[in-house]
């Protein structure tokens, strides 16, 4: 039996901006996710494109999102933001941390003077990226009373994805996959073509839904080997510590994160990081990955939030771009 795998990466932050304020904490999330998360992704996607090696990933982007990652205010905090860690970097690359100080370096050098948001666009130009989007406040659609407002969640967010991208969308990610009957008749009505909900809503993957798109459920196993605490990926003694940062400063971190997991030790026992030994880690366990998936359904769809991959686990965009490269047939 042929199978098929669907990654989705959900990329959404809520929208923080406060020109009052030279600078502002809550913008720090902003600005990790871009440095961790988008960057690299993108960077994989342009690797795996210019190689020709056949992919095809799935990602929302937020309208929420795509508004701060086009906004100049924003963007020029962003390179101030960047010459400071880098800085703190430097001044903390020393025994046992070069080797983790360098890979830290190299990821504050590629994220400079970047603008992100093109770039996913020609991504998808390039046929190798589907972006789709989301509720206008990522509200949760069931929750929300009254027709003309949910209509507009969905209006609002068809609009800025057409501002953003040239083209209109044709999927949309359901906030927290919240579904009920009736939210397919509102989605078709804005020519959104499919979306994805959780495990137990569907008794088998894909489905029509009555008013036309389709609905896609999340495959729980292969969620559970990369979500789970205790039996996923990310927990891997030799994966970055996520928290544990080196540069923590006046109640703000700097994202100097120079320790790996080691085990169930304390922060101060906490082991130096080594980057090659993670990055051979990552090929062990995305061949692990894909041979579970042989296992699988005929189509498995593994949703994630995207700020997962980089962010809270450093190695996660290594992880999406080994996968394409073992070319393992499912």
């Amino acid at each position: 039996m042929k199978r098929r795998l669907m990654l989705v990466l959900h990329a959404h932050l809520p929208f923080v901006r406060h020109p009052e304020h030279p600078e502002f904490l809550e913008e720090d999330w902003l600005f990790e996710a871009m440095i961790e998360t988008y960057a690299p992704i993108v960077d994989a996607c342009a690797r795996l494109a210019a190689d020709r090696v056949p992919f095809r990933l799935t990602m929302t982007l937020s309208p929420t999102l795509c508004e701060m990652l086009s906004d100049e205010l924003l963007m020029a905090r962003f390179e101030t933001r960047l010459r400071r860690v880098a800085a703190a970097c430097r001044r903390r690359a020393r025994a046992p941390f070069e080797a983790a100080a360098a890979e830290h370096l190299r990821l504050f050098t590629a994220a400079r003077g970047r603008r992100l948001l093109p770039e996913f666009r020609a991504l998808q130009d390039r046929g190798v990226l589907e972006i789709i989007t989301t509720a206008a406040t990522h509200a949760i659609l069931p929750y929300v009373s009254r027709p003309e407002a949910l209509r507009a969640q969905i209006a609002v967010a068809v609009a800025n994805y057409r501002k953003h991208f040239g083209r209109a969308p044709r999927g949309f990610w359901l906030p927290e996959c919240a579904y009920e009957p009736g939210l397919d008749a509102a989605l078709a009505e804005h020519g959104l073509r499919y979306f994805f909900v959780d495990a137990h809503a569907l008794e088998s993957s894909p489905a029509r839904t009555p008013a036309g798109p389709t609905a896609f459920a999340r495959d729980p196993e292969s969620s559970r080997q990369v979500w789970s605490a205790a039996e996923g990926y990310p927990g891997d003694p030799w994966y970055r510590e996520f928290y544990r940062d080196e540069g923590w400063a006046n109640g703000r971190g700097a994202g100097l994160k120079f320790h790996r997991i080691t085990g169930a030790v304390p922060l101060d026992r906490k082991e130096p990081y080594d980057p090659s030994r993670a990055r051979e880690r990552v090929e062990e366990h995305a061949r692990h990955f894909l041979e579970c998936r042989r296992r699988g359904a005929p189509l498995m769809v593994s949703p994630y939030d995207a700020e997962l991959f980089g962010h809270w686990w450093y190695e996660g965009p290594r992880f999406l771009e080994a996968g394409p490269r073992r070319r393992i047939s499912l």
